[in-house]
This record gives C-alpha cells, structure tokens and sequence, in this order.
C-alpha cells in the first residue's frame, strides 16, 4: 500500500452579535486550512498513531507539546524513561535535546545583541580574548552573521569531540579553555584539518563547533558564565526553571535514559556531557519546552515578559548569508510547512522543536530512542496548522425539497456538528453564525453546548442555524463565518462555503487521509477552475457525504480521492455504487487518484463503468506523461508530475490498461504503460491513476481540467463517437442534466424579447415548444416537465439561429 511520501526531510544536523461576549486577549489565529476543508486528526487518532509509530520505530519514551497562539493546546507523555526501573515519562521528565540546544544558544546571544553590545557584521576578535584566524584564509574576516549560520570555514571535528565525551558528569573542561585550545595555534585541540577550504561566508559547513563559540561570545560578551546566563536572563523568565546545560544543576533520576535498538532490544547509554556543551547538552521537559514554544510563536514574549525583541527574533529566523538554503541565525527551516526551529539527535535520542512564526503555531517532540520522528511531527504539524477549539465535522443543507441547492427566496436548515478539540471538557460553549453576503439573511444564529467531552461532537439538530436566501439570479458562492466561544470569552473560528443557484459542475474532495490538508491538493483544482473562469460548486465528503439523488443533478463530477494509507478509505463499496448509477443516468466523471486503484481497481465499477483495469500500484519510472496522438484529451500534451509549481504529492501514480471500449488517453513517456482512460458510450468518464494536482505547471493542470471540460460539452455527450447528429454549431446550456421534473437554461447573450424553446426526440420530432420573455431573465426556470426517461434535444431559436443541447431524463 502507498503511504505519504516525505517532500523534505531535514537531517537531524541542521538541521459579535452579543454585547456580552468578549473576546479573548489574544486572538486565537484563523483557521489556516482551505475553505471548505475540515480536520480529522482527532485526539484518538492522535494517540493511536504516536503509539504505533512508537512500536514501528523502536522508541522507549516521548514527551511532545503543540501551541496555537498563546495556548498550550495539545501535550503529550507516553512510554518509559528508563527502562530498568520502569519509570514512566511525565510531563517533568527531562530530556537531553542535543542540536535544539543551538536554538537557547543563539536566544543568549542574540539578547546581547538586542542591548547593542554587538552587530551581526562585527569581527568576532574584537570582541574574543584571543584572535581567530582561520589558517586557510588568514585575511578573512569572521563574523557573528557567518557563525550563526555555519558559514564562517568551521568543520565538525567528530573524531575530536566523542574522544572529549564524559559519561555520568559535566565536562571537566571549561569553555574559556576549550575554545582556546581549539581555536589558537599550539592549543592542544587546534588542527589546520579544523577548518574548510571554503572562503568564510560563501559555503554551509554544519559545526558544533562554531556554534560553541557562538555560546562563549556570550558569555564573553555578557560577562556571566554561559549556564548562569541563560539559566537566570533566559531559562527563568520562560518559567523554565528545572532546564539546564550541566547535568550537576538536576536530578538524574528524573532524566530520560538515552536507547539504542538493535532491532530485537534495547540498549541502555549514559547520561553524557562534552566541552561543546552550548551546541548540543541543554536538557529540558515537555511542560517547560511547551513555555519556550509559546514565546517563540508570540514574538519573543513569554507571559507578558519579552524575552527577545520581535524584530530580533524574525532575523534569527530568517535567511542569511545563503538566502536560497534559508539558513537562520543557529535556526534551521522545514519548507513542508514553512517553520522554524532545529532537529538534534546523536546515539539514542532525538528531538525536534519548530514554530510557524506567521500562523502562530509551534510543535515540539522530545524522545529517548533512534527511531525516525518525521511522521509524528508533521502529524503535529498539521494538527497545529488546523487546531480551531470547536472544529466543524459535520455540514448538510436541509431544504423542503430535499435537493441541498439553495433556490432564490429558499429558507433552508444548517445542520452542523463541531467537535471538541482540546484535551479539556468544554463548559457553556457557544457558536454564532455569520453571513456578510447581502444574498443571506441568517435567521437564527446561535446555538449553545453546555458541555463537551474532548473528541465529542455537537449537533444543531434541535436548533438548527437558518438562513433566508434573496431573490437572486445565477450562482455564486458566499462564506459563512462560525465563531466559538467558552463562558463567553472568544476562543476561535471557522469559515465554510456554501453556494446559492445551481451549476453544472460537482468539485468532489473525497481524501480522508489524516494530512490531507498538507498538500492542499483541492487548491489546484479550484484555482484551474477559476482561471477557466468555470462555476462549480464544491463539496467535502468528509464534512458532507453525498447521496443519489444530490450528484444526480450535475451534468458533471470532478471527483478527487487523493492519497491513502492505513486510516484513510478510498471509494468504499457505497460511493461506487452512487457513481455507477449516475453514470447510468448519463452522467459525466472526471476521476483521479493515484490510490484509488490499489483498493477497488479491479472492481465491477471499474471494469464495467470506467473500463479500465489496474495494473501496478506504484510507477517507478521517469514522473513523465505523455497524451496519446489525436487524442481529443491528450493530444500534445505532455507533463511532468512532480515538481514544478505542483504539489509535489503524486509520488505513487499507477499503472492502468483499458478494457473493452475504454480508450488509452495518457502513457508515461517513452512506455507502452497506460496512465489515463476514457470511455464515452451513453456517458463520459475519464480516469487518471495520480494526481492532476502535482502536474509541475500550473497551464498544464488548466489544460488537463480545460479539454476534459471541452469534451464533456460536446453536444454528442452519452452518444456513441462514432454516430454523428449534425444540425447543433451552438451548444446550450442546460443543467442539471440528466434531469428530473425540471432544467436550468442558461440563455445566450443576444437572447431578448420573445424566444421559442422546444424539446424533440432524437429523431426530431416536436414534443414540447413554447416562447420565453428573455428580457427579463437570463435564466429560464422550466419546470413540470413530464417525459418519460430517455434521451432529448433542448432547442432554442434566436434571430434564425438555433441553439442545441442533448438531455437525460431520468
């Protein structure tokens, strides 16, 4: 089975209708996930997921923290600290954080600088007691700006630093002395072999070193020993009081034991300590790295206390010297989810701390054992980017006639459930609904929860919100504004699209995979869409499931299954049942998915409907795609899937082969393998196996969506290719279709006064006609249609000019 594939991995190295209701201080950060999204990482899954990942990956114990805006919203503890005694890791458990100790590292110096005590230009020997020449480059100048970004010629004398390595104390020696035996020429650390070849300044060359030296220019710099520093400028003011560099300063007892796993058991090590003891030996617990995450995303200020400047804590966490590899100032980026922050990890321990510093959100996740980290980090990740303290999990639209289209003068029902995101019961919540669009008049706004379990959710069923749509013509979306609050205090927000008028296109998400936000995949297609200047209405499985007889009103589905894993469902039994039948009513189905194949392709929907047959799960070959030759999709087109301006998701397209009259659209290139089939026999579908969302340019992905569009237009639509019905050089515009009891008809430009409109078989015979006022509409509503199932020709005739367009009825 294909599982989320990693696009980054940075090495462990580097790395208000109330009066009464107030709002809360700080304001929570808006939801960052699309419109019309929604979040499914919930509490159970959470715990779930780290526990297996846990077992799979061979970790004794964890300690992890997610913050949203100024609040400690998620923490976790699960697993042993020390194996031997059975002690179990606590929300004081300390952890040995290796590499995140460059981040306090960098903070100590960087609050010198906010005194103006130093530039980041400056020459570091006019502020070191001895002089730093770097041998190679003995003209060269070192500064701050080059150290704190590993420019500045340092290498990473490995041999030298495990050979200094003490167990079961703090080093003997001081950092005065080491950094003069390493740096001075004769010291009894200095080797000419220390040093690159590289100009400083030009070249990234990761060195403990180097950021050891960025901790003895503060305490150089400062005139306090570098522990008693941080411990009393940085430590205490972020609460952070049991946190230290020298293991002399807390109880080992209380201290995560580091293991190693050689792949049946664990191996237990020593609480260890070196001379580079600012770049990797700070030690902490999850509750008090949680305080340091808070004043990382409120800008510096912890608790109304400001630990660093604002300004200074944007330039440690931005680009410098080698702007394109993002190196901060002792800061390390993840472009997956655009943070800030570092990795550390040696024999038996890892750890992680980032923050995104524009959405306000941070995670951290200390453990004591090798095992990989990415996959429960950015699980946190995206559980912090979505993090709203209700979360919207459920949206139908409850309407007279039961159609979920909001009609002009239509009242309509709003059933929503909002689950309870935080760890804590929720008490006398409240959820106000608000509308801005002047087409929406919101009739009954509030509905209140007196109390809600961690995970539950609540439903307006009793209370639902109403809205009273306005005597509106055509269609467009609008946006509804939920805000949540607790005992009145304001604790966050949502926004949900909704969509008056009818349409002829259906925009399917149907991923359930736990970060199916990451990628944003339903992004790409909206905004193809839109460049095509294209209506569609879109709907969220998740949030909404669909029945027959809504998709059944859309002449056409862009239907978007996305990635899988083991905790997602890719087109169960029921939702291939609801697209076979409409199919059978002549529907028309774009269907993508690089997943969808490995669980239902050989399936009687897929071979009788889509007619095609899954081959492979995963293509390993070049990411390329070529169309076929006069091909009305594919031809001349040509793409690649990975890269570019896309998504960067699809990593696991699929093999397919057509069967029976399905047609080959798509190969990868230079290959005889199938990667794209239509079939157009009394109705249309086209199937990709990979995502059209990491196509690497954003023409193409518009090309792809734009002929698929062009061919389900054809005015031929459900007829076999190869009968031609001339007399239609003008299609018109008629939804839904098929239809039942009543269409849409979109009027031509030139359309006034007086028009006939009838309805005939196939053969032409008349059976229904009549004139219409198009000057007071453009927009005919025809409706008691009474004809048997089948198929029709709707034409309208203007000024000798005749309009057509083939209708379903059902």
């Amino acid at each position: 089975m294909k599982t989320l594939s990693k696009l980054i991995c940075i090495g462990t190295v580097i790395l208000l209708f109330n009066t009464n209701i107030v709002r809360a201080q700080n304001e929570p950060p808006f939801s960052i996930k699309p419109l019309g999204s929604n979040s499914n990482i919930t509490l159970e899954f959470l715990d779930g997921y780290i526990e297996s990942q846990m077992e799979e990956n061979h970790i004794s114990g964890m300690a992890a923290s997610v913050v949203v805006g100024d609040e400690i919203v998620w923490t976790k503890e699960a697993g042993l600290a020390n194996r031997e005694t059975g002690t179990e890791v606590t929300d004081s458990t300390l952890f040995l954080t290796y590499s995140v100790s460059k981040n306090f590292t960098g903070l100590a110096l960087m609050q010198q600088y906010d005194k103006g005590l130093f530039g980041l230009d400056d020459d570091i020997n006019d502020y070191l007691p001895f002089e730093f020449v770097h041998p190679q480059f003995p003209g060269a100048t070192i500064t701050f700006r080059m150290l704190m970004t590993h420019t500045a010629g340092i290498t990473e004398p490995w041999s030298l630093i495990i050979g200094l390595m003490v167990e079961g104390h703090d080093t003997p020696i001081a950092l005065s002395e080491f950094m003069e035996n390493f740096f001075v020429p004769g010291g009894e650390y200095y080797s000419t072999s220390h040093f690159s070849n590289f100009e400083p300044g030009t070249v990234f060359s990761y060195s403990n070193v180097g950021a050891t030296l960025a901790g003895y220019l503060a305490e150089v710099i400062s005139g306090i020993p570098f522990n008693d520093y941080c411990k009393d400028s940085l430590l205490k003011p972020m609460g952070m009081d049991n946190s230290s560099f020298l293991l002399a300063d807390i109880d080992t007892n209380n201290l995560a034991r580091p293991y190693e796993h050689n792949g049946s058991t664990f191996t237990p090590l020593g609480h260890i300590s070196n001379p580079t003891l600012p770049a990797g030996f700070f030690r902490t617990s999850n509750r008090q790295m949680a305080n340091y995450l808070k004043t990382l995303v409120n800008n510096g200020n912890f608790e109304g206390e400001q630990i660093i400047e604002p300004s200074t804590l944007d330039t440690m966490a931005t680009g410098h010297i080698l702007p394109n590899e993002n190196l901060g100032l002792l800061m390390a980026y993840d472009p997956y989810f655009q943070v800030w922050g570092h990795t550390g990890g040696l024999s038996g321990l890892k750890t992680m701390v980032f923050y995104q510093k524009e959405e306000k959100w941070g995670i951290s996740l200390l453990t004591n054992g090798d095992g990989y980290l990415w996959d429960i980090a950015y699980i946190l990740e995206q559980y912090a980017r979505e993090f709203s303290a209700l979360s919207l999990s459920m949206f139908t639209i409850d309407d007279d006639n039961n159609n979920e289209i909001i009609e002009p003068n239509e009242e309509v029902g709003l059933l929503m459930g909002f689950r309870n995101s935080y760890q804590r019961g929720l008490e006398n919540g409240k959820v106000i609904l608000r509308c801005a669009d002047e087409s929406v008049i919101v009739i009954d706004s509030v509905f209140t929860i007196s109390t809600l379990n961690p995970d539950e959710i609540a439903v307006n069923e009793n209370n639902p919100f109403k809205i009273l749509a306005s005597d509106f013509s055509g269609f467009h979306e609008i946006v509804l504004h939920l805000d949540y609050y607790e005992d009145d205090v304001w604790i966050g927000k949502e926004q949900y699209p909704i969509y008056l008028g009818a349409t002829p296109i259906l925009l399917i998400d149907d991923e359930e995979h736990p970060q199916r936000n990451i990628s944003m995949s339903m992004e790409y297609y909206k905004e193809a869409l839109v460049t095509l200047d294209t209506a569609f209405y879109f709907r969220n499985m998740t949030l909404s499931p669909i029945n027959q007889n809504f998709i059944n009103q859309f002449q056409k589905v862009i239907w978007f299954t996305g990635i899988s894993n083991q905790h997602s469902n890719i087109l169960p039994d029921g939702e291939q049942a609801i697209l076979a039948q409409y199919l059978e009513q002549g529907g028309q189905l774009f269907l993508s998915s690089q997943n969808a194949g490995d669980y239902c392709g050989n399936t009687g929907f897929f071979t009788d409907y889509l007619k095609v047959n899954h081959i492979q799960d995963t293509w390993s070959g070049l990411a390329n795609v070529t169309g076929e030759v006069n091909d009305t999709i594919g031809n001349n087109l040509q793409f690649y899937i990975a890269g570019g301006t896309g998504n960067n998701s699809s990593y696991s397209p699929s093999i397919v082969e057509a069967v029976g009259e399905g047609i080959p659209v798509f190969k990868y290139t230079n290959t005889t393998n199938v990667c794209g089939v239509r079939y157009a026999e009394g109705y249309k579908s086209l199937f990709i196996p990979f995502g059209p969302e990491a196509i690497n340019n954003a023409d193409d992905r518009k090309e792809l969506l734009n002929r698929t569009l062009i061919w389900f237009d054809d005015i031929y639509t459900g007829l076999p290719e190869n009968q031609i019905y001339p007399g239609f050089p003008n299609k018109l515009n008629i939804f839904p279709n098929p239809a039942n009891g009543h269409i849409n008809i979109k009027l031509p430009s030139e359309a006034r006064g007086l028009v006939r409109i009838n309805i005939t078989d196939l053969s032409g015979k008349l059976l229904i006609e009549k004139s219409i006022n198009a000057s007071i509409t453009d927009m005919y509503y025809w409706d008691n249609l009474n004809l048997q199932p089948g198929l029709y020709i709707v034409n309208l005739h203007i000024k000798n000019r005749w309009y057509s367009q083939k209708l379903f009825f059902r």
